[in-house]
């Protein structure tokens, strides 16, 4: 009951004054036509392995084509999209690159095209220096999406290319490490106090650090937290 004292109960619908007309059914598809024309994507994809192949060995000496007038923004940038002007200011990033030198102030976008190379292996000597060079590029570049994704693409590459247990170690070292953390909240009967408070730490949305409690007697908050968590564990 609201403030007009009116109760709300089931009540029927109105029919409408005219019949709802049925919604016009699209016409069959016409299976002539070539069935990659419903994927796009994968005509792009496999554009840009063609044209990939194409522009391996290209370089450009003159560093000034990269100039502050480049703008060239995409989520998923191809060659394709790029007009001359943009195109000779990739190469010339590209071509600095591979020498180790790494322009943080270039467009992103050039940062994508060039990790989609490192990730085809493409101007590049063997996996294991892609690798290397794929790291850099995602430490270099301040984007938190392109970090993110060169992250999984580190990741992939170290299962794809069997890189050994040293890359495997690098790419999903902070995975392990959380992994590892789990296993001593789910297996906390083996676990010492010190490493069960660490291991909770570590994954709570709350760090310790900032509780009031901590901060006046560490020790004692710690043996509670553990004592709390080892008592809820028994459920």
């Amino acid at each position: 009951m609201n403030n007009d004292d009116h109760i709300y109960r089931d009540e029927s619908i109105t029919p409408p004054s005219r019949p709802v007309p049925e919604p016009r059914r699209r016409p069959a598809a016409d299976r002539r036509y070539p069935q990659v024309g419903f994927f796009p994507g994968s005509y792009r994809a496999r554009t840009f392995s063609s044209e990939m192949r194409r522009y391996a060995g290209a370089e450009n000496e003159n560093e000034a084509d990269l100039n502050e007038k480049i703008v060239f923004y995409r989520m998923f940038p191809t060659y394709a999209d790029m007009d001359d002007a943009t195109r000779r200011a990739y190469f010339a990033f590209r071509t600095l690159a591979r020498r180790g030198d790494l322009r943080a102030g270039a467009p992103v976008a050039f940062a994508r095209v060039y990790a989609y190379e490192l990730i085809a292996l493409s101007g590049t000597p063997s996996p294991e220096e892609a690798y290397r060079r794929l790291k850099k590029l995602g430490e270099t570049f301040d984007d938190p999406a392109l970090k993110s994704d060169v992250a999984c693409w580190l990741r992939d590459m170290a299962v794809v290319y069997d890189l050994g247990a040293g890359f495997a170690r690098d790419a999903f070292g902070e995975i392990i490490r959380y992994d590892a953390l789990k296993e001593r909240l789910l297996y906390c009967r083996t676990a010492s106090d010190g490493e069960l408070f660490e291991a909770m730490s570590a994954v709570s949305s709350y760090p310790p650090e900032k509780a009031a409690l901590f901060k006046a007697e560490p020790e004692r908050f710690a043996a509670i937290a553990v004592a709390v968590y080892r008592r809820a564990a028994e459920y």
